[in-house]
Order: structure tokens, then C-alpha cells, then sequence
């Protein structure tokens, strides 16, 4: 049985994502974990070059996406983009990493078409509430090896 490859989208204001990052792409690590960056301060084209940096990496499918809440905005075009490149996505993995709620929800037609899990700290009750609502699976996790392993059992979980 495979694994989904684990495709990280970038949040340079995470430590948390960054040290995920670090753990799953590490070499020896037992799942294909690809560590998404583009240029800092790309505003508006940000989630044209996240979709083309995944292209470029080109993670063999099925494909676990795994963001910040503050980057989840990216989702719903990186999903499109996906779709039309014919990659099945097997799941999505929110790392809440001390914001809280977003902001503003980007559920609509081109998202979630996969499960959609948030892994958030002990004492989030917003971002939970805010999962909960929406029917996504919640993890309890705060150290960043915690939330590795769980987005590591995840890849192999969802492999179809």
C-alpha cells in the first residue's frame, strides 16, 4: 500500500509549518513530502505561483494538501488547479498555528472536493468551533513533531 505525497504550501509567518516542513521532507523521512515556496510579499499572484512551484515539483498523485488557516485562502485555486491537471486530491490538512478562525471561509463549488482535517492546539476553541461547524475531523496537536506524524498517518490513511 502507498502513501498520498504530502505537497506543503507556504506561510512564511509559521514556525510551526516550517518546522512540519522540515520534518517530512528530511531525508530517511517514509513519506514524499514536497515543501511549496515562492518569493516573499507575492500578493496577488501568490496563488498563481503556488499553483505552478506544485507543478514544477510535480508530487505523483494522490496528493494531500497541507496549509496554515492563515494561507488557506490559496485552497480553492490550488484545487482548481489540480482538477485541471487531472491530480487527485485526497485530503486537506489546516495546520492552525495560533491564529484562531480565518478570516473568511473559502468553501464554495471548487472547495473542499476532498475531506478537510485541522489539526489545532489543545486550547483553540474558535478554530475548532469554526471545523466543527463546517464537518471537518479535528486533531489535537501543538508540538510540530505531533502534527508531522499525524499529517505522516494521514497520507497513509487516505491513500486509496
Amino acid at each position: 500500500m502507498g502513501a498520498c505525497s504530502i505537497v506543503i504550501l507556504p506561510d512564511e509567518a509559521s514556525a510551526a509549518r516550517a518546522e512540519c516542513a522540515e520534518i517530512l521532507t528530511a531525508p530517511g523521512s517514509n513519506c514524499a513530502a514536497f515543501d511549496v515556496e515562492v518569493p516573499p510579499g507575492a500578493s496577488d499572484l501568490k496563488s498563481v505561483q503556488v499553483c505552478a512551484a506544485i507543478m514544477v515539483a510535480a508530487p505523483r498523485p494522490p496528493l494531500l494538501i497541507v496549509t496554515t488557516l492563515a494561507s488557506m485562502h490559496l485552497l480553492p485555486a490550488v484545487a482548481r488547479a489540480q482538477r485541471a491537471a487531472r491530480q487527485l486530491v485526497c485530503g486537506y490538512v489546516l495546520i492552525d498555528a495560533g491564529q484562531g478562525a480565518p478570516g473568511a471561509d473559502p468553501s464554495g463549488e471548487s472547495w473542499p472536493d476532498a475531506p478537510v482535517f485541522l489539526i489545532a492546539g489543545i486550547g483553540d476553541a474558535a478554530a475548532r468551533s469554526h471545523a466543527k461547524l463546517r464537518g471537518w475531523q479535528v486533531f489535537d496537536a501543538e508540538a510540530p513533531t505531533e502534527i508531522a506524524f499525524l499529517i505522516g498517518e494521514l497520507a497513509l490513511e487516505l491513500a486509496p
